[in-house]
């Protein structure tokens, strides 16, 4: 195996751990979570899993997508906070 295929193969496996982590992570914060927040997370979350789902998109073009798109609702939560 090569260097490179190594490296990927090691970050993948970060990648997987991480993923389990933030799973378990949000299952106990959400039930803790007013229902508003709950519902905005939501939001996001289904907007990324359908971008996702998207084969023709790069991981980079979701990224760029995703971030275009949550600044306008990030401002807006930080200022009715």
């Amino acid at each position: 195996m090569s260097r490179d295929n190594e490296l990927k193969e090691h970050i993948l496996a970060q990648v997987r751990e991480t993923h389990d982590r933030y799973c378990e992570v949000m299952e106990g914060r959400l039930a803790e979570e007013p229902l508003e927040d709950v519902e905005l997370y939501f939001g996001v979350v289904a907007k990324l899993v359908d971008k996702l789902d998207d084969r023709d998109k790069t991981l980079r073009g979701i990224a760029q997508e995703m971030l275009a798109e949550s600044a306008g609702l990030i401002v807006n939560q930080l200022g009715g906070r």
